[in-house]
């Protein structure tokens, strides 16, 4: 399960501050990362940014890859990983048209990244502290002539550094011709060696005609150790309008030991319908080969329909697939959708060939939205495999009065192999909650939340962990306003959860959970509200119970929504469906009422 939030407040027109939440949970392995950040504008184009963040990340599970969707697993590695860290990054610029007449910015940055951060973006896990920084700049000296420059240095402790400098000129000779010139000097130190390259690099771009241009990239290496990898490179392209309704795209490109090739058709058949043609192909040490041909069309103003076919190679695994789609809308508030897809996939020997079915249907309102997804996948493999997956994943947001709002989720999927007499797997999540928050008063807000799981592990996953687990939880929680600076209110929250060893069969073992929670919220002063808890947690089945306080801080962005930073003197968090037993520590809040 994964969830999370982003939330930025511009305070005027110079200062914005944002917060980040992302909490994943998933077998064998948990992520959250917490991330809070400052913008100060001088301009549209004149900016300073500042962000912190931290992430968890841990990982009890091998490293593998499936090619039937998760249903079996190559194990690759067991890493065994639990990396934590945070990170530091500081973004300026300044536009020089705010300052000047020239036209051009000038940029700089600073990243430190601690051992063990990891994101989306930049990812650390070498065990060594991580710090990047740099400067980069654009200056239009002329209409015709652009100047750019950049200085990088990037240090990842005892394991690496590297430098980078580059000098970039562009000349726009007329309106049809352009020519770039830039000069690339890398420095790259590692394990006790360094490997040092200048290449100075040349593109010039030809237009004939309205429908017609050219290109030539020319890479030269003047300078560089033994070490270095870079080679010298050539490639020529060209683009082409054949018609008002034909495009024609070719590149080729060789570095003396490799070359490849990409070529690309657009057609427009109508104003409402087009097709594309793609092919790319390289050799040398990663050789492979793709081919991409698709086609969409909107037939009236409520039918869409579109195909899709893709076949790629390469050493390791070959693809081979084709999708077809289409969309109804019946009325303005709903529309129907339908896709097929058909796929094979060859690794090390294996073929693994996928079918799909899919019907989706979206209704919108005043008040209300609903999506239900049903889907029907067959997976076929010629190492005897044969495996039906019924999957339906439903949606629900009703507000049917001024103070009640009804909120539910309904996901459900089941595997069966055609030569077992098990379930390869089985999995439920059923969840449905109601909020209260009476408009004529203003002062209660309350909402209730009931949750179901199943989940009966796939067989050959993670190295056959044979389980099956189901739980249900009830939760309570509410906040009155006594006065207007004052609130008081608390959490019940109830959980009823057992598992059992002997995959789907055997009997369960179960286990009772119960959290109490007293809570205080204080408007002190502006916009800034004190927030006080006191939690209870027991376990039945153990005797096991803890028990701390919570304080925290929050800044009212709106009426509706709050984000603040706190600590939690408790091991444990206030979410029985996902508890975690080590919350104890520093923590962001996001808070919002409908």
């Amino acid at each position: 399960m994964t969830a999370g939030v982003r939330a930025k407040q511009w305070f005027g027109d110079h200062v914005a501050i944002g917060v980040t939440s992302v909490d994943e949970e998933m077998t064998g392995s948990t992520y959250s990362i917490r991330g809070a950040d400052i913008t100060l504008k001088a301009t549209k184009g004149s900016y300073i940014t500042i962000e912190t963040s931290e992430t968890d990340a841990r990982q009890a599970i091998d490293n593998s890859i499936s090619l039937n969707g998760g249903l079996d697993y190559e194990s690759l590695a067991n890493p065994s990983l639990k990396t934590d860290g945070s990170a530091l990054a500081v973004n300026a610029r300044v536009d020089l048209a705010d300052f000047s007449d020239s036209r051009g910015h000038i940029g700089v940055w600073f990243r430190d990244q601690d051992a063990g951060f990891s994101s989306t973006q930049f990812s650390n896990r070498s065990g060594d502290d991580r710090v990047s920084q740099g400067i980069e700049a654009y200056l239009a000296v002329s209409e015709a002539v652009d100047l750019k420059f950049r200085l990088e240095a990037n240090d990842y402790g005892a394991t690496r550094k590297d430098d980078e400098l580059g000098l970039q000129f562009d000349w726009r000779v007329d309106q049809n011709n352009t020519i770039g010139l830039q000069y690339l000097s890398q420095t790259d130190e590692r394990a006790g060696f360094e490997a040092e390259s200048d290449v100075i690099g040349l593109r010039a771009t030809r237009r004939f005609t309205d429908d017609l241009s050219a290109f030539i990239n020319a890479q030269s290496v003047v300078d560089s150790t033994r070490d270095a990898t870079i080679e010298d490179m050539l490639g020529v392209g060209v683009s082409y309008r054949a018609t008002e309704k034909l495009d024609l795209s070719a590149e080729y490109f060789s570095d003396g030991d490799s070359d490849g090739a990409r070529v690309g058709v657009g057609y427009r058949h109508r104003q409402n319908s087009s097709t594309y043609l793609n092919y790319v192909t390289e050799q040398g040490g990663f050789a492979r080969e793709g081919i991409t041909l698709g086609q969409r069309t909107e037939v009236n103003d409520r039918l869409n329909v579109y195909s899709e076919h893709r076949f790629d190679r390469s050493g390791k695994s070959n693809v081979q697939g084709e999708s077809y789609g289409i969309s109804y809308d019946f009325t303005e508030r709903w529309t129907l959708e339908g896709d097929i897809l058909f796929g094979t996939t060859e690794r090390s020997g294996v073929e693994q060939e996928r079918t799909a079915y899919s019907a989706t249907s979206r209704y919108r309102d005043e008040g209300i939205q609903i999506v239900n997804r049903f889907e029907y996948r067959i997976d076929e493999s010629n190492a005897g495999q044969s495996l039906d997956q019924w999957v339906t994943t439903n949606r629900w947001n009703v507000r049917y009065s001024d103070d009640w709002m009804v909120v539910g989720k309904a996901d459900y999927s089941v595997t069966e192999d055609d030569n077992a007499t098990a379930e390869v797997a089985r999995f439920g999540e059923f969840d449905l909650g109601f909020a209260y928050r009476p408009v004529e008063t203003n002062r209660l807000n309350a909402l209730a939340m009931v949750s179901y799981i199943y989940d009966l592990d796939p067989l050959n996953q993670n190295g056959g962990m044979y389980a099956d687990e189901k739980g249900i939880v009830y939760s309570l929680e509410g906040l009155y306003a006594l006065t207007d600076r004052l609130k008081v209110g608390g959490k019940l929250a109830h959980k009823r959860s057992s598992i059992r060893i002997d995959r789907d069969s055997g009997s369960f073992i179960d286990a009772t959970t119960d959290l109490r929670i007293l809570r205080a919220r204080y408007h002190m002063v502006w916009k800034l509200d004190a927030l006080a808890e006191y939690r209870w947690l027991e376990v039945d089945e153990i005797g096991d119970e803890k028990q701390g306080g919570l304080l925290g801080l929050d800044l009212q962005l709106s009426p509706n929504l709050a984000v603040g930073i706190g600590y939690n003197f408790t091991e444990f968090n206030d979410r029985l469906t996902t508890l975690d037993y080590d919350a104890k520590g520093w923590f962001l809040n996001m808070s919002g009422r409908f």
